[in-house]
């Protein structure tokens, strides 16, 4: 009978960590394109009334003093937690509250604990909660500062969200100091949790005030605008890609390649960026696919396979076949886009010049290789953990949680996104 060899101790030095994430370095350039092209703008945006919230909670929480006392705990994040855990009491399993960051650790923790707290919200929520998530758009339009604190644009916001609410100035003022009571009773406990002392009315009132599905018409319409500017604030390529949906030219649910070729055609002067995003992922795809192609045949056994093995398999050939003259089209459209392309190409050249030198598959299969355990090596100080353990004799065994038996996507799929899904979400939200 045969066994796997036994690849964890008892004790994980440093440097054993998992790396889950992007195994062959491909996502900074794509990112720096994608920045480039609408700034401000993540794929990890989902609702646009979330900038809304921030605004609102800069408000609450701009007369709390953060003393510092909890380092994992500012005022807001416990704002944060009230609007999440309203939405998740007033609206669970509800399409008005679909794309809440922390939706799901929310529910569990109001299930098991009847509260929040810094335990059993996200681990990070500085990246992952809405406040993480979506601050650099709201800092870009105005709305907040770098602190959270209220920006320019606030004072309007929430003159358009109260009059959409049916509050006067001293009715909303009056809801905001509410809410901010709420607040310091959370946040003054030893142990900061969600402590409002609220009846289910008062959690429907936050949840209706901040539902991503419910904003009022003289709301939608200031964000629209904002959001389309041409001034100061512009947004890059956001305005021509949301006139695509708008005008019907791309449906919301149309690929990266889809909304890319449209916009060249309505924007003829982003040609060279979307030329060379295009490039670039022609190269991530035959890489990743001739990775993961390597996945495939390690998951197949236990022992262990051959990278000469692996390499004449026929998921791994036909990505392998291309890798090289896609890698020379996206560092030459790198550099013929300029700017940030350029400074792209020099992360490409840097990177990845290792790959021109492979003249065979089974040359390209160990680089590959190789090249990972580069990258999980250089995620952090002590180092992540490669996917795959080196057996000798030029055989892998990769481990159970990145098996892989699907089939490689298509060679003209793309690996990354460039911000049309969160656009597209945001259009919808605020016609």
């Amino acid at each position: 009978m045969t066994s796997v060899l036994p690849f964890l101790s008892k004790y994980d030095p440093p440097g054993t960590s998992e790396g889950s994430l992007d195994p062959l370095g491909l996502y900074q350039v794509a990112d720096q394109l994608a920045v480039d092209l609408v700034p401000a703008v993540r794929e990890r945006m989902q609702r646009v009334r979330f900038l809304t919230a921030m605004t609102i909670g800069s408000l609450v929480t701009e007369d709390i003093e953060d003393t510092g006392k909890h380092r994992d705990v500012s005022p807001t994040l416990v704002w944060e937690w009230l609007v999440v855990e309203a939405l998740i009491r007033s609206y669970d399993g509800d399409a008005a509250i679909q794309g809440t960051a922390g939706a799901m650790v929310t529910r569990r923790a109001i299930k098991t604990y009847n509260y929040l707290d810094a335990n059993s919200y996200l681990k990070t929520p500085r990246i992952f909660g809405f406040n993480g998530v979506y601050k650099r758009l709201a800092i870009q339009l105005g709305l907040v500062d770098v602190h959270l604190g209220p920006g320019q644009m606030a004072d309007q916001l929430k003159s358009a969200w109260a009059k959409d609410r049916g509050l006067s100035p001293a009715d909303a003022d009056a809801l905001i100091a509410q809410w901010r009571d709420a607040v310091l009773r959370s946040i003054s406990a030893d142990r900061p949790r969600t402590n409002p002392r609220w009846t289910a009315v008062d959690w429907r009132e936050l949840a209706d005030a901040f539902a991503p599905e419910q904003g009022g018409r003289a709301e939608r319409k200031l964000l629209r605008s904002m959001l389309l500017s041409d001034g100061p604030k512009a947004l890059g390529a956001l305005p021509q890609i949301w006139e695509l949906y708008e005008s019907g030219t791309v449906e919301n649910d149309a690929s990266e390649q889809e909304v890319l070729a449209a916009l060249k055609t309505l924007a003829p002067h982003l040609t060279p960026r979307i030329d060379a995003i295009v490039a670039y992922e022609r190269f991530a795809r035959a890489l990743t696919n001739a990775y993961d192609a390597i996945r495939i045949c390690a998951s197949r056994t236990n022992t262990g396979v051959s990278l000469a093995e692996a390499a004449t398999g026929s998921e791994f050939k036909p990505a392998a076949e291309t890798v090289k003259t896609r890698l020379a089209d996206a560092v030459a459209a790198l550099e013929a886009s300029g700017g940030v392309g350029a400074r792209c190409r020099d992360i490409v050249n840097d990177r990845f010049s290792s790959f021109r030198e492979a003249d065979s598959p089974t040359q390209l299969a160990d680089q590959l290789i190789l090249h990972h355990e580069g990258i999980q090596k250089s995620k952090s100080a002590e180092g992540k953990r490669p996917w795959f353990d080196r057996l000798g004799g030029g055989k892998v065994h990769i481990r159970l949680r990145y098996r892989l038996l699907d089939e490689c996507p298509p060679l003209d799929t793309f690996v990354h996104t460039y911000r049309a899904a969160p656009i597209s979400r945001f259009h919808g939200d605020l016609r």
